[in-house]
């Protein structure tokens, strides 16, 4: 393997590997939208209902969670979680702020089951992070409603931090093979050492 080449790859997977541990890192005054445009839907375990499958179907609302990338919020965190029904310009739907004194479990969310509609009829809307103090890691969102007397929920990684060591290391090869190229354009290639053949005269 070309030492440069090999070089280069260590390097990206050290760069790599601490962004695919880390999820998104906020700060204080810092915020995040999040916009989502498809929610799956929910296939129920039939083992685990009970009663008639409508029942269990009605038994679930709309709601909107996110999971912490340190498991819980640390003394001097805080944040705001705010849900949009199409955009921020309009009224938001539901917010609420979450700190370490009040929860100390790896996540929030809010339920929205007393509204007096069912949000997010087409599958898409926008969450937003506030952090009011403190730094906190956001690994996930999810969000979840009914449509049709069907449960839709999704999780959603954030961010999706492969694809932009993948594009790193994509572009290094693409310069290596560039640079593999003489200078009358054609591609070097490693000529093979001759070999030595020993032959034994089995006739003597």
């Amino acid at each position: 393997m070309n030492p440069k080449f090999k070089k280069f790859i260590i390097v990206g997977l050290f760069i790599l590997c601490p962004i695919a541990k880390a999820g998104l890192i906020l700060t204080q005054g810092q915020s995040y939208e999040f916009e989502f445009s498809s929610i799956s839907l929910y296939a129920f375990d039939p083992d685990n209902l009970y009663g008639d499958p409508p029942v269990a179907i009605s038994n679930q609302q709309a709601h909107a969670d996110f999971q912490l990338g340190s498991n819980q919020l640390d003394p001097g965190e805080s944040l705001i979680l705010s849900l949009f029904e199409n955009n921020e310009a309009e009224p938001v739907i539901r917010s609420s702020s979450f700190s370490a004194t009040r929860h100390s479990f790896s996540g929030g969310g809010l339920y929205l089951g007393d509204l007096s509609y069912i949000p997010w009829q087409d599958k898409q809307g926008i969450l937003r992070i506030d952090v009011l103090s403190g730094t906190v890691e956001i690994d996930s969102f999810k969000t979840a409603t009914v449509i049709d007397n069907q449960y839709y929920e999704q999780t959603y990684a954030i961010p999706e931090p492969n694809s932009v060591g993948l594009i790193i290391i994509g572009t290094g090869i693409l310069y290596l093979r560039r640079k593999r190229f003489s200078k009358s354009g054609k591609e070097e290639r490693l000529t093979p050492s001759p070999h030595t053949t020993n032959h034994v005269d089995l006739t003597r």
